[in-house]
């Protein structure tokens, strides 16, 4: 049949995984990424129907729409799908990036660094929300998984500037005086070590019957991660490919 011949292809592996998740790599914090990160670390259980429709939402947006409509063949599916992440859950990611663009301050040259203004550093700071997504798969929304994600560091994140060397740092300005900008793009790279189960509640989430959260009912669309800051990349240029410093806390 044709569909156990699809299913076979799930069980392979071969449904559609990020190619970066398969690599201890710094990646992008997608909804999707953000979810299957939740299922590497026990958080989200696909032996729930509910909450497997959704991450095949996420995830398989075209397998979703061309098998969900046939009750057997999506149970069949369904399977395949629990399958395929029992394979490849080891290759789930768990480290991202946060960027955000800097204007550098002016040269310190007693502490031999670019300070950064209080107001545009991330300084003191132990929350990092990752991504708010909202999208689903062909307008039916995928509501029973979050879509807002909190990074909780183990650690706060303490910047006072960019560090350089005089020298680098004159022929920084000169390159950045000839661009007519002086901002740089900061990149920092988390690696998350925790994520707390989601609950399930019966019968009085709104706009479904059941929901589902880490906490309470109040807080349905969202999910706390445990992460930690293994460092912080900055770059001259938006691409980020011309590194100007890598801090390590």
């Amino acid at each position: 049949m044709i569909l156990l011949r699809f299913a076979f292809l799930v069980v392979l592996g071969l449904v559609s995984l990020p190619s970066s998740a398969l690599a201890d790599d710094y990646i992008e914090p997608s909804r999707a990424n953000l979810i299957r990160t939740m299922i590497r670390f026990g958080a989200v259980d696909l032996g729930d129907e509910n909450l497997l429709d959704d991450y095949a939402r996420i995830t398989e947006c075209d397998i979703y729409s061309q098998f969900y409509s046939n009750d057997f063949k999506w149970n069949e599916v369904r399977q395949a799908i629990r399958k395929s992440v029992q394979l490849n859950v080891a290759t789930f990611p768990v480290t991202f990036y946060y960027d955000i663009k800097l204007p550098l301050g002016r040269y310190d040259f007693n502490a031999k660094m670019f300070r950064f203004s209080a107001k545009d550093a991330v300084d003191g700071v132990n929350i990092i929300t990752l991504t708010s997504l909202s999208s689903g798969c062909n307008d039916s929304d995928a509501v029973y998984l979050p879509r807002i994600f909190r990074a909780y560091l183990t650690s706060t994140i303490y910047t006072d500037g960019l560090p350089m060397p005089e020298a680098e740092a004159k022929a920084l300005l000169k390159r950045m005086n000839e661009s007519g900008t002086r901002e740089i793009y900061a990149r920092y790279n988390l690696r998350i070590v925790y994520v707390e189960p989601l609950v399930k509640f019966d019968g009085r989430g709104r706009r479904r019957e059941a929901s589902y959260s880490q906490t309470d009912q109040k807080h349905v669309d969202e999910a706390n991660l445990s992460a930690r800051l293994d460092s912080i990349a900055y770059y001259e240029d938006h691409e980020h490919t011309k590194l100007l410093g890598l801090v390590k806390p």
